[in-house]
């Protein structure tokens, strides 16, 4: 066949050591068995070019030593892949890896792509989504990049086609692997093994090109007279308008231009809307996911904060995605930045923080992972936010996560040293510290903390650690499943933070969320005084088995101070901007102003802010329930027990339980707000997040709940 012979490289998957005209050697890894195709199988592989014969994998991949694959690398900008493959149903993995290009059909059924590509830093591995599968079975799928496109073929069909500016360029070097996925970084959660395998997938042919194919050439690998194009109706618009998107916003944040990728996340959020399990006023992101809260920060007058930038593979080739807000309730996307994009990050960026150096600079030092593991890695922010220059590394013994503050004229870090449980005894993670006198060279303090192995926290794993001052106290706190804290002080002269008390308290007493971030710090308290922004992630919440995939989200930013040996969590003011329509009462007792029309004239919808004050005393609970409009069943209650101190939420809700209300004078506050599916519940300062397990979507109604001599003072609730 003409079109092969001009190939790079053609594997007929007969054997693993290839022919004389392309000499290959793949390494097996797991179960692979060779076969001869059904007679109607071999003329239509041999129609395309195939020997009729092909190599089965079952959970098992092909690797090709990275100095053959060398050869392979893009010349020209241009680089085609033909995989003619048979797909089993109900299964998922990536049919082509390398470093240069890669390509993934995921468990939603989406194939994303993966090109390394130049940008201003350096070059980067940027992840591509293409389109979703529409069957199972032998297909003809061909990954062609040239004239400044990626283009996407399956059975002779284009369907999908989007720009690429950028020239293409491998960020590193790696093997060439059929039928499975790598990032080779050397890390304390992975060794470079080869994942997302397929369960079963079967491989007739492999044929690789640097340069592009005419349209002739596709569709006689595709074994048909002519090509055509998808056409696409319902969701399915949505879901191939949002991928444009998603891949213009790269472009964007790859020119630094934060104007266009504003105007374009006002058109991924116009999508959004659609979508009735995506909370209204919390953050999430677009397309994919928004993981761990990192760089929180306030300058210039504009809030940020960062996550990881992923639909697949999380933590894997990963960049930051930026965020901010002018009020901590309207969230609009800035350039993606920084970009995972040089020796010292390339497989992925960490937990980021910012702070001013002493010229008065935006800094950040992040844990990046590159080529030489992970490293504390220090870089010059331009005053927009948007560009991260001069990054180099600064502390390359260990370093995860973490942040930087000054005291006594001299700079300080804490970190994680992860030791995966193996310390002797009782003792977890050690919190590190180090300091600096020019944020340059960094000397090793020592071990500041550990908390204790316990089943809890996975052996004393910890990461995400922050020490913070709250004027004659400290706090530590540290992130896991879930996140802890202490109060106490830290010696200066001994280097050690030590706990008023052993036993450890949670950061919220429901979200399991193993990541905050306490680093935001504002001058909106009382009389323009200083004001500390948590921020935080819910992760169980996402797009289920919708196209337009999308999961976890961060909480609503909370006031967080210290109050009576620990730390209080109170609403944002801001959210009040968002208050609409509105229902109060007071002295509301035994329930007896709603009777039994409980809900007449009352106030319900998606989204709620629910305020409620009741009386402290020795008898009765008090509390709130919240129903869905249709479904009674479909209840959810938050209540307080003024003779254990306890709160308690229970109903139809993902996380519930009984937690300390640490109740002061005669009065508990209690405030709800409802966001869809998503709960967020304060009690007297202390938090708890969790979800409706009913639909996401209902119109909440909520009431009153008083029993004995018990009194709600006020009644309040707004639509959002």
């Amino acid at each position: 066949m003409t079109i092969f012979e001009n190939a790079d490289a053609v594997w007929h998957m007969n054997n693993l050591l290839g022919g004389e005209n392309c000499p290959y050697e793949f390494l097996p890894e797991g179960k692979i068995r060779f076969v001869e195709l059904s007679d109607d199988e071999k003329r239509q592989s041999q129609k395309r070019g195939g020997d009729g014969r092909a190599i089965v994998l079952e959970d098992a991949c092909l690797r090709l030593n990275m100095y053959q694959t060398v050869r392979y690398r893009p010349k020209n900008n241009a680089i085609s892949v033909y995989l003619r493959v048979k797909i089993e149903e109900n299964t998922a993995g990536s049919l082509f890896y390398s470093d240069f290009l890669a390509l993934d059909l995921n468990r939603s059924g989406l194939f994303l792509a993966y090109a390394g590509v130049k940008v201003k830093g350096g070059a980067a591995y940027r992840e591509i989504p293409l389109c979703y599968r529409e069957k199972y079975g032998w297909q003809d799928i061909i990954l062609t990049v040239s004239n400044g496109a990626i283009s996407f073929y399956i059975d002779g069909v284009r369907r999908a086609r989007y720009d690429i500016p950028q020239d293409l360029e491998s960020p590193f070097q790696d093997d060439l692997i059929i039928g499975g996925f790598r990032c080779c970084k050397p890390d304390t959660y992975s060794n470079g093994a080869v994942f997302a395998k397929f369960s079963k997938i079967t491989y007739d042919t492999a044929v690789l090109w640097t340069r592009g194919l005419s349209d002739r050439e596709i569709a006689e690998l595709s074994g048909v007279s002519e090509l055509s194009k998808s056409e696409y109706d319902g969701e399915d618009i949505a879901v191939m308008e949002i991928a444009r998107l998603h891949n213009k916003y790269f472009d964007a944040s790859a020119e630094n231009d934060a104007v266009r990728c504003r105007e374009i996340w006002n058109k991924l959020k116009e999508i959004e809307k659609n979508d009735e399990k995506r909370p209204l006023w919390h953050l999430t992101q677009p397309f994919g996911f928004i993981f761990d809260p990192c760089g929180a920060f306030y300058h210039g007058g504009k809030y940020h904060v960062y996550s990881y930038h992923n639909i697949e593979f999380l933590l894997n080739y990963s960049s930051l995605d930026h965020y901010a807000s002018d009020d901590l309730v309207h969230w609009y996307g800035m350039p993606i930045g920084p970009f995972a994009d040089s020796p010292f990050d390339v497989f992925c960026i960490y937990l980021m923080n910012h702070f001013y150096d002493d010229e008065g600079n935006v800094r950040a030092l992040y844990t990046g992972h590159g080529f030489g593991g992970k490293t504390g890695v220090l870089a010059r922010v331009s005053d927009d936010m948007t560009q991260y220059t001069d990054k180099h590394p600064v502390i390359t013994k260990y370093h995860h996560d973490g942040h930087v503050f000054k005291h006594d004229g001299k700079w300080y870090t804490i970190t994680s040293k992860l030791c995966k449980a193996q310390r002797e005894g009782d003792k977890g993670d050690p919190v590190m510290m180090w300091s600096s006198d020019d944020l340059e060279k960094w000397t090793e303090e020592g071990e500041i903390f550990c908390q204790k192995k316990c089943p809890e926290t996975g052996g004393g794993f910890m990461e995400f650690p922050y020490l913070l001052n709250f004027g004659k106290k400290d706090a530590l706190i540290l992130g896991g499943h879930p996140v802890r804290y202490w109060v106490g002080h830290f010696d200066w002269k001994k280097k050690k933070f030590i706990p008023d008390q052993e036993e450890s308290k949670l950061l919220d007493n429901t979200n399991p969320f193993h990541c905050f971030n306490p680093l935001c710090v504002d001058d909106k308290g009382e009389g323009g005084t200083e004001r500390r922004i948590l921020m935080a992630m819910y992760c169980d919440i996402g797009s289920g088995d919708r196209k337009i995939q999308w999961g976890c989200c961060h909480v609503m930013p909370r006031v967080l101070t210290l109050e009576n040996g620990r730390l209080r969590q109170d609403p944002i003011p801001e959210i009040e901007k968002l208050h609409k329509d509105n229902f109060s009462a007071k002295n509301i007792k035994n329930n007896k102003l709603f009777g039994n029309n409980v809900f007449e004239g009352h106030i319900s919808g998606e989204a709620l802010d629910i305020s409620a004050t009741f009386d402290s005393l020795s008898k009765g609970k008090v509390g709130i329930t919240l129903t869905d409009r249709d479904n009674e069943e479909d209840r959810v209650f938050v209540s307080y027990d003024s003779k254990t101190d306890l709160f308690e939420i229970g109903g139809n809700v993902l996380h519930g339980g009984k937690f300390k209300a640490y109740r002061k004078g005669d009065e508990i506050g209690l405030r709800i707000f409802t966001d869809r599916s998503l709960i967020e519940i304060f009690v007297n300062g202390e938090s708890a997040v969790t979800s409706f397990r009913g639909d996401p979507a209902a119109k909440r109604k909520p009431s009153v709940v008083t029993e004995g001599k018990s009194n709600c003072r006020e009644f309040k609730v707004w639509k959002m």
